[in-house]
């Protein structure tokens, strides 16, 4: 190999190799030209005076190495299984912030692992849009007369500030959290004006995270939402709860199961309202009888660890075989952040303002191909 020489060639992006031949080189370079995968990355085959000089199309050559990077690695043959995995998820009046980037990156390097072990792979994103915290939305967006114009515009930073300016409020007026809980209620059973509205809000909400996903290269098969799974949903579960004698009332008059003799869950509020976990019970059983999963990943910051050991031990009690399905993938937890007190810092600006200091870095840079192809990308 001392005697192969390399030169590069600015002006036409590609590398000249000069390769010394121990063979008669009468006959090569036809056959050399011929060859498919000689054609498909080289250009410019010559044999002369006993070398072969070829030229290395990089673009072909570097997109192939891209799309076909196992370098001799291939997935293992075993039955393919059925994986859903929810990540990002975000609270749809607080910010996309940078533990919901954990959350969307490590869910999204779960999914495509599974894609390259040929599992059938769903990707959902289950949109937080449900609680009291959204009769607070409602309420600072009626103060603050927010129209439909500027929900398109910027819906996400206009559901987080209406929130801030109704909990704000509400430490003068303690009534505040009194309608809040009122609009909420109206939110769980549907057929109402609130609730319509609620619909023209979600869907403004789903065009801007695209956007936010778009610069990440994050695609999702399915949005799913808490609000799929309102009271009249959730009550067939209660229901079969109290069938099977799982439920009691707790000091604060809330219908609640016993994980363990220690422990018991709140699954209805004593206004007939849901809470998160009998919403998350409801999306798992529903998800089973729709996709029939294998395996179930959610991909959520440690500090959610009960809530999930309680989801998995509230199955078992409904005597659902797949219960030990579901995986809960944990991270740290990123802390300094207030929602109500509007200190969060959204993704979308940190985003920003990294292109920023990438392109400076561009300008200052002596070679600029690679940047150039990051920044175009965000």
């Amino acid at each position: 190999m001392s005697n192969l020489y390399v030169t590069f060639g600015k002006k036409i992006d590609t590398y000249t190799f000069v390769l010394p031949l121990k063979s008669k080189y009468y006959d090569l370079t036809n056959k050399i030209k011929n060859i498919n995968d000689i054609r498909n990355n080289f250009d410019n085959v010559a044999v002369e005076n006993n070398n072969m000089y070829f030229n290395v199309l990089r673009d072909n050559y570097i997109k192939q190495i891209l799309e076909n990077n196992l370098f001799g690695v291939r997935p293992p043959l075993v039955d393919n299984k059925n994986i859903i995995v929810e990540f990002s998820s975000p609270n749809i009046a607080k910010p996309f912030h940078i533990g919901h980037l954990r959350s969307t990156i490590i869910g999204n390097c779960i999914a495509n692992l599974n894609s390259f072990l040929q599992n059938e792979v769903t990707k959902i994103n289950y949109l937080g849009d449900w609680g009291t915290q959204f009769g607070y939305v409602y309420i600072g967006m009626k103060m603050k007369n927010i129209d439909n114009i500027e929900m398109y515009t910027d819906p996400i930073k206009t559901l987080y500030t209406s929130y801030v300016d109704a909990n704000k409020l509400a430490e003068s007026n303690p009534n505040i959290h009194e309608h809040a809980k009122e609009i909420f209620r109206q939110l769980e059973f549907e057929d109402n004006e609130v609730y319509k509205n609620w619909e023209k809000i979600k869907q403004f909400t789903v065009l801007e995270l695209e956007k936010t996903y778009k610069r990440l290269s994050v695609i999702f098969d399915q949005y799913e939402w808490e609000s799929m799974y309102t009271a009249k949903k959730v009550n067939k579960i209660i229901n079969k709860m109290e069938e099977m004698q799982l439920l009691k009332l707790d000091n604060n008059n809330r219908k609640a199961i016993a994980v363990s003799e220690e422990k018991n869950v709140p699954i209805m509020k004593s206004d007939g309202t849901s809470l998160y976990i009998s919403r998350d019970i409801a999306a798992a059983i529903d998800r089973f009888e729709r996709h029939k999963f294998d395996t179930m990943y959610y991909i959520v910051e440690n500090g959610q660890t009960d809530h999930f050991n309680n989801l998995i031990q509230i199955l078992h009690k409904l005597n659902l075989s797949w219960a030990d399905r579901l995986k809960h993938v944990k991270f740290g937890r990123v802390h300094g952040m207030s929602t109500r007190k509007g200190t969060a810092v959204f993704l979308e600006d940190i985003l920003n303002k990294a292109k920023e200091i990438m392109k400076q870095r561009q300008l200052e840079a002596k070679s600029k191909s690679v940047l150039s192809v990051i920044i175009n990308r965000t």
